[in-house]
C-alpha cells in the first residue's frame, strides 16, 4: 500500500485511489515515480483480481534506473504546457544500489546478426 499521513492511497504498482486524482480545483501535484517488484506486483493483482493499465506494465519487468527520470520529465512537461511551477528538491529512496549493466559485444558477432 502506498499511504499518506492519514490513509491509503493506492495499491502498489496495481491502482491509485480517487483520493490522488487530478481535478480541476488540484493547485498541487506530487509527483511519484516508482519501480516495484514485477512478482509481487503479479501476485497481488492476482490475489485481488484486478487486472489494471499499471499492473499490466510493472508486471512486466520495467527499467528500474527510470523512475527518477520519469519523474524529472513529467515535472517539466507540467511546467512547460500545464503552467506549473516546479519546487527545487526531490527524494529518491531505493533500498537496493542498482549498477549499470555493462555488455560487451565484438563487432563481428554484431554483424552476423
Amino acid at each position: 500500500m502506498i499511504c499518506d499521513a492519514e490513509k491509503p492511497v493506492a495499491i502498489a504498482g496495481v491502482m491509485g485511489g480517487e483520493n490522488s486524482e487530478v481535478s480541476n480545483d488540484t493547485k498541487n501535484i506530487l509527483i511519484e515515480s516508482a519501480y516495484f517488484n514485477p512478482r509481487s506486483i503479479r501476485k497481488t493483482s492476482k490475489y485481488l483480481g484486478l487486472s489494471t493499465d499499471a499492473s499490466y506494465r510493472f508486471e512486466r519487468e520495467p527499467i528500474q534506473l527510470i523512475p527518477m527520470r520519469a519523474a524529472e520529465r513529467a515535472a517539466s512537461l507540467i511546467a512547460e504546457h500545464g503552467e506549473g511551477i516546479i519546487i527545487d528538491g526531490s527524494i529518491d529512496v531505493y533500498p537496493v544500489i542498482i549498477k549499470n549493466l555493462e555488455v560487451t559485444l565484438r563487432i563481428k558477432r554484431i554483424e552476423r546478426y
